[in-house]
């Protein structure tokens, strides 16, 4: 986003002035009314042209900033479907910005689940490791292989089921499945997810 240089801001300013005849402020205000109805955290909701060498739209929604560009004889032409298009596109700021915090506030409590996934895919490698060390018998190391791949196959399973089970009190029945090669992550999402619930 660059700054407007003094020259454009000068013509942009004669433009608005030609284009609609009365001050930004007017329009501006019609904006805002319509954006707060609909969003009221939205804020910082400014028509200005100090951006990019013309008219556009500037709003904020939490630490997030969207800027629409303007084309004034467009909306001149009518202001009404103008202003429902910038409504939406703050609908879509909005619907943006509550997904990521959605999305972080999964991740963080999904954070100490994973770490149990990989203590049991650890304690799987170790007994693996341990075996061959200790010259095992070759149907005990074959038994130990066979698990690993499949748990290797059945972590992406498992992590689906967990991201979607988490906090619900549907988590018991989504992971029982893979209680025999999971049963740390398998126990601590289901007592998180009791955690989370309550």
């Amino acid at each position: 986003m660059a700054r407007s240089n003094q020259k454009a801001i000068t013509r942009l300013n004669k433009e608005f002035k030609t284009v609609f005849c009365e001050p930004v402020k007017v329009l501006n205000d019609k904006l805002d009314l319509a954006i707060s109805a609909k969003f009221s955290e939205v804020y910082n909701i400014s028509i200005t042209q100090y951006m990019n060498n013309c008219w556009n739209v500037y709003m904020m929604y939490s630490t997030c900033q969207k800027v629409i560009p303007m084309e004034l004889t467009c909306v001149k032409a009518n202001v009404d479907a103008w202003i429902n298009e910038v409504v939406i596109s703050a609908g879509l700021l909005v619907q943006r910005v509550e997904e990521e915090v959605e999305r972080k506030a999964l991740v963080d409590k999904f954070a100490i689940v994973e770490e149990w996934l990989r203590l049991d895919m650890d304690k799987g490698y170790r007994k693996l490791k341990r075996l061959k060390s200790q010259e095992a018998r070759k149907e005990d190391i074959s038994v130990q292989e066979r698990e690993m791949r499949r748990m290797r196959k059945d972590i992406w399973d498992l992590e689906d089921e967990l991201k979607a089970h988490l906090g619900k009190d549907t988590m018991k029945g989504a992971v029982a499945p893979f209680q025999t090669f999971f049963p740390l992550a398998c126990s601590a999402a289901i007592l998180h997810s009791e955690n989370l619930a309550a």
